[in-house]
């Protein structure tokens, strides 16, 4: 707007100046330069009034539609989990130690300890407990058994803690905590019948697992078979043998 008005100016004061020359008189220079000045004056009133006249064709924000589009991403709670669960989640996983044991290992709670420490060699978490009887306490009472159980080659070895005390299982333990076939030395130390229950003698669990006199014996079961997994015979507690150890 500015700008116009000294364009205009420039322009028509020439002409201003031009009359003052051409006619001399005072009354000419006044008049010029009053016609001149009104010119302007006007022409800026009319430019102003056209500016002021003219809409505002800048569409406003509010009446801009939203084209961004709508966020598609799927919430974390709608989408699937796809991890597979644990599987000592939904059973039991028992195994016979891969490690060989005289008599002589703490009593039922020193075995627990080689058979957390045997499963934790093998990358399995969780608690792990021995099938285990002493004077004391009954290997059945010591476990617990809610889920079907599997040995570590994922073989079926028992529904439930009655399938697994029936005397008879589906499959052999068979294998270490590795999931390796053991093929020999077969004996496991357990001092348990094959329902569950001590045996009462003392010298039938090398006196609670805590000696190795030859004069002693404990009891033993094969991993290599379904009826005499638990309960076969007497040995030695100077000899060797394994463990059965079962996830809780």
């Amino acid at each position: 707007m500015i700008g116009r008005v000294l364009v205009l100016w420039v322009l028509l004061t020439p002409f201003a100046c031009v009359r003052y020359a051409s006619n001399n008189t005072p009354t000419d220079d006044v008049w010029t330069l009053s016609d001149a000045s009104y010119t302007v004056q006007d022409v800026a009133s009319d430019s102003a009034r056209s500016d002021s006249a003219a809409p505002d064709s800048a569409v406003p924000d509010s009446a801009v539609p939203d084209s961004a589009a709508p966020d598609s991403a799927v919430p974390d709670s709608a989408a699937p989990d796809s991890a597979a669960p644990d599987s000592t989640s939904l059973e039991h996983i028992i195994f016979a130690t891969s490690t060989l044991h005289t008599g002589s290992f703490g009593g039922p709670a020193g075995a627990d300890a080689i058979c957390l420490a045997r499963a934790k060699s093998a990358g399995r978490g969780g608690a792990w407990k021995a099938i285990i009887s002493d004077a004391t306490v009954d290997a059945r009472d010591r476990v617990s058994i809610v889920k079907p159980i599997r040995s570590t080659s994922g073989q079926l070895v028992a529904q439930s803690a009655s399938d697994l005390w029936d005397g008879v299982i589906a499959n052999p333990v068979g294998h270490d905590e590795a999931g390796t076939p053991i093929t020999s030395p077969v004996r496991v130390w357990d001092g348990t019948r094959d329902n569950g229950t001590k045996y009462p003698n003392p010298q039938s669990h090398c006196n609670g697992w805590s000696t190795t006199d030859p004069t002693y014996w404990g009891e033993y079961g094969r991993l290599d078979s379904t009826t005499l997994w638990i309960d076969d015979q007497a040995q030695s507690c100077n000899k060797d043998a394994r463990l059965y150890c079962i996830s809780q």
